[in-house]
């Protein structure tokens, strides 16, 4: 739950400053309204078309954020001499490592479908973000929502309880790329 928080749900979800204590300055009050009425029109979107893919893209882009402001506070507190509290570990953590495997490179090797742009799937996003801290929607184009989402898509797979469901299933007519 707290890893969740810390990931993505402050950024998408709560009124929360979403950048970490160490770089949080004043968080302006009168941008709440706003934030609150993107995020509860992203989450109305959500539940009206069923679809996982927007959810998934959103909390990959939340998590690359909190990934890059976390490495600035981490630099800050090192420029300060600070004590640098204690992340929580996972395989997004590697680049300290000869390895230097990030969340970015595991998607660049996911296969993808070619989808049509969903300018108002995109739209709300785009409207969270620039809620949340302005000139984060500078971080989400159209192309690279368009990507994500193919790769959302192609790579996401449901789990069905009970036996399973047969009527959630949707086709796609794009081809498939690798």
């Amino acid at each position: 739950m707290l890893a969740a928080k810390n990931q993505t749900h402050t950024l998408l979800f709560t009124l929360d400053n979403p950048l970490p204590p160490e770089l949080a300055g004043p968080h302006p009050h009168q941008a709440q309204h706003g934030r609150r009425e993107a995020q509860a029109s992203f989450a109305d979107f959500i539940k009206k078309t069923g679809r996982t893919t927007p959810l998934l893209v959103a909390r990959f882009i939340a998590r690359q954020i909190a990934i890059e402001t976390q490495k600035l506070a981490t630099g800050s507190l090192l420029a300060a001499k600070k004590a640098i509290p204690n992340v929580e570990i996972d395989f997004t953590d590697a680049e300290g490592t000869a390895d230097a495997y990030t969340l970015s490179d595991h998607i660049e090797r996911l296969r993808y479908l070619e989808i049509q742009r969903n300018e108002e799937e995109e739209g709300m996003l785009i409207s969270v973000l620039r809620h949340a801290l302005p000139g984060l929607e500078e971080f989400m184009t159209a192309q690279k929502h368009a990507m994500i989402s193919g790769k959302m898509s192609y790579n996401a797979f449901g789990v069905c309880y009970g036996g399973g469901r047969d009527d959630k299933v949707r086709g796609f007519t794009s081809s498939v790329h690798t």
